[in-house]
């Protein structure tokens, strides 16, 4: 009798080399990678956020900023122009007390101490002499007079 061996079965050696495993392996885990890109950026959470930027909310946040911004540059215009005119009026205050005190040294002072000083012309009369000394004449004065309205001929006194 003939005894039987009991050999566990062997496989044929393998015909594939493991560097030709390389190639497929790498374009599976290249796909792996995008598709988890793709299904991140496709998130639920991206799809919400998606919803409250559509274009008309975009825009209408833009003009909100534009117009926060040109808010304020008009206040700091607005100001620097007030601090401009206090600062005129301020001079102007300042001018008008260093020409009435100047109209006052001018008044002509007679030589005599019981004299009063002549005071300056007042009203058409000081038109007047400002014209006669500007080179017009009697007759021209008379024209520009009658011309002129009264708020006119205060505005030139």
């Amino acid at each position: 009798m003939t005894r039987l061996m009991l050999v566990p079965p062997t496989f044929p050696p393998l015909a594939v080399d493991p560097a030709s495993w390389l190639a497929p392996l790498g374009i599976a885990v290249l796909t792996f990678t995008l598709l988890r890109r793709y299904r991140v950026r496709s998130s639920p959470k991206q799809k919400s956020a998606k919803v409250r930027t559509d274009p008309t909310t975009a825009v209408r946040d833009a003009v909100r900023e534009s117009a926060g911004a040109w808010e304020l540059r008009l206040h700091d215009a607005g100001r620097a122009a007030e601090a401009s005119l206090h600062t005129k009026a301020a001079e102007l205050d300042a001018l008008a007390e260093r020409a009435e005190s100047a109209a006052l040294r001018l008044r002509v002072v007679s030589d005599e101490p019981d004299v009063l000083p002549v005071a300056l012309p007042e009203g058409d009369e000081r038109v007047r002499l400002h014209l006669r000394q500007a080179g017009y004449d009697d007759r021209q004065i008379a024209v520009i007079l009658a011309r002129d309205e009264p708020g006119e001929q205060r505005r030139a006194a």
